[in-house]
């Protein structure tokens, strides 16, 4: 690891930098450690079992980010110098290792692939370092409501041709996510509170609507009364993220997201939907 620059800085700093192109002909497990290196240099010192339980969970952040990157053309590790996906990078690891959730780790590694290939400073690159610090602060229970309401407001399928298509794509983005939607105001609130969502009670958006625009021909046929049952078919997860919208004093439909928000709930979206749409796609 000759090609390490040690450096000398403050608090919340990068304290190794990369000298010249070197990152398009590195190994994975060189820059592997050249980011462990970076954790454990930018992280508060802490008893021994302590900080290997944090160097361990760091390892998981930078190993999945890994993996992924590995899946993309080569060019891409040269973003690898830019200090802001370093500041990332870094900053993903010491949120995981405060926290280890075994969930986080690849949202976070989502989060990190999404901002390297946004290298520059636009509206996706900043929703990724936002939602990088604030994963910490979230709960499942609230990662799972962002991601119901940005497949119910973000997602439509505009070429499905039958409800049973539409019915499919439905229950391919709602089954991960439908066992944690909740009506429950405090959980709005933290998300709220947490710039995740606008929780705004002077408005809402008409459930309705929302579902017939996301597949208007197939469903231009169905009455409002058969449209929950028609748009989930026999899938009871996708029926229960439609009735529990529908509850609870339209708490859920005064919700709306954030870029901040978009970006996690993507990120949570990907694990189990690696092709869906690139972030950039939604983030305004």
């Amino acid at each position: 690891m000759d090609e390490r620059q040690h450096l000398k800085a403050g608090n919340d700093s990068t304290n190794i930098q990369a000298r010249g192109s070197v990152y398009v002909g590195m190994q994975y497990a060189d820059i592997r450690q050249l980011f462990l290196d970076l954790f454990q240099q930018n992280y508060e010192t802490l008893l021994a079992d302590a900080r290997g339980e944090a160097e361990r969970r760091a390892a998981e952040v930078i190993d999945a980010f890994l993996q992924k990157l590995s899946e993309l053309p080569p060019g891409l590790r040269e973003n690898l110098r830019e200090p802001g996906i370093q500041r990332a990078l870094v900053q993903a690891q010491v949120e995981h290792a405060s926290t280890g959730d075994p969930d986080e780790a690849e949202i976070y590694a989502n989060l990190l692939i999404q901002k390297i290939s946004h290298p520059a400073k636009n509206m996706t690159s900043i929703a990724c370092q936002q939602a990088i610090e604030t994963v910490g602060q979230l709960t499942q229970k609230h990662i799972g409501v962002l991601s119901c309401l940005f497949v119910m407001l973000k997602v439509a399928f505009p070429n499905v041709s039958s409800i049973e298509d539409l019915q499919s794509g439905l229950k391919r983005y709602f089954d991960p996510v439908a066992d944690a939607i909740t009506a429950d105001v405090d959980v709005l609130r933290h998300l709220d509170a947490t710039a995740c969502i606008a929780y705004d009670t002077t408005r809402a958006f008409n459930l309705n609507a929302v579902l017939r625009d996301k597949c208007p021909e197939v469903l231009a046929g169905v009455a409002d009364a058969d449209l929950f049952q028609s748009v989930a078919g026999q899938n009871d997860g996708v029926l229960h993220v439609l009735t529990t919208f529908a509850s609870g004093d339209d708490a859920l439909m005064s919700c709306f997201l954030s870029n901040k928000g978009i970006a996690i709930a993507h990120a949570n979206l990907a694990r189990s939907i690696p092709t869906i749409t690139p972030l950039g796609m939604w983030v305004q």
